[in-house]
């Protein structure tokens, strides 16, 4: 195809928005033009991303890594860091951003996607679910250099993108709502608290007691600290915690797919405990359960 105008505008625009929801990809509409050369991006801050460029690069992408905050995030851990895939792409191929590749006359666009959950595993915790998220410390900015001059140690500069991030994690959990005391007469809905026994709870569902802000099977969220809230029974393969370090003394020892345990000890006869460091598949049981929660198992179950 016949390349545009090398006339074209070398873009420098206000921020714009990067919606980093269900793993999108971001092209920007902005191309960056660097007659007969390649071109490729830096940011400013190492932390956040490359911040000096390689020639041809040893792979087809960068990171970058984008601190977020939101309102649902526990007292203490005021943000998490998403990890996200930083590349370009020109002529109909993608490379990583802060690589040049070949000269050529081609548009160069930033292409940026989260990364999935291995490496974003707060993207499973329970009480993020409905979340909504946005950056911290202003938007971020993506500066387009062009690589052949006359002068090779000259790095000029052809334009730059000041990019805001965004996030939500979606869901089909009802969010855990706080609506005061149930009573029997005035019944909870579900994942509605505070209830104290099963009759504070509409009919099917059961009151889900716990002793802090854990997770309530069924729900999002991690609602009022020591709010029990009605749920439906969860199936005997469903992650529960029910206890921890040996209390409640009645819940112990725990049965399949129960936690948190911290031993074998801790489980019924024949089951073991599934240690994990964070949202990891316990053989045999459904849901994601308490990060970094442990569980019991039937070793005899596989994944």
């Amino acid at each position: 195809p016949t390349p545009p105008p090398m006339e074209a505008p070398t873009p420098s625009s206000p921020a714009n928005t990067v919606d980093l929801t269900n793993f999108a990809t971001y092209v920007s509409p902005e191309q960056f033009y660097a007659p007969d050369s390649s071109a490729y991006f830096l940011v400013a801050d190492s932390s956040v991303g490359p911040t000096s460029r390689e020639w041809w690069g040893e792979s087809d992408r960068s990171t970058i890594y984008v601190p977020l905050t939101s309102s649902c995030l526990p007292p203490g851990e005021g943000t998490v860091v998403a990890s996200v895939m930083a590349q370009q792409t020109a002529g109909g191929k993608t490379w990583q951003m802060n690589a040049g590749r070949r000269r050529n006359d081609f548009g160069h666009s930033l292409v940026l996607t989260l990364d999935g959950v291995e490496f974003n595993p707060w993207i499973e915790y329970y009480y993020l679910q409905g979340c909504s998220f946005s950056g911290v410390g202003g938007p971020i900015d993506f500066v387009a250099h062009k690589w052949h001059d006359n002068d090779p140690d000259v790095e000029t500069v052809i334009g730059s993108l000041s990019l805001n991030f965004v996030l939500t994690i979606e869901t089909d959990l009802p969010s855990l709502v706080d609506v005061g005391d149930c009573t029997k007469s005035e019944t909870c809905g579900l994942c509605h608290g505070d209830c104290d026994n099963d009759n504070h709870c509409e009919y099917g569902l059961i009151c889900h007691k716990r002793g802090g802000t854990e997770e309530v099977p069924g729900c999002a969220g991690f609602g009022t600290d020591n709010t029990d809230h009605c749920i439906l029974p969860p199936t005997p393969t469903t992650l529960v915690k029910i206890g921890d370090g040996g209390a409640p003394f009645d819940a112990f020892p725990l049965g399949k797919c129960q936690g948190d345990c911290d031993e074998d000890g801790d489980c019924d006869v024949g089951l073991k405990c599934f240690l994990r460091d964070g949202t990891e598949a316990v053989p045999g049981c459904e849901g994601t359960g308490a990060p970094r929660g442990d569980y019991c198992y039937d070793p005899n179950d596989s994944l």
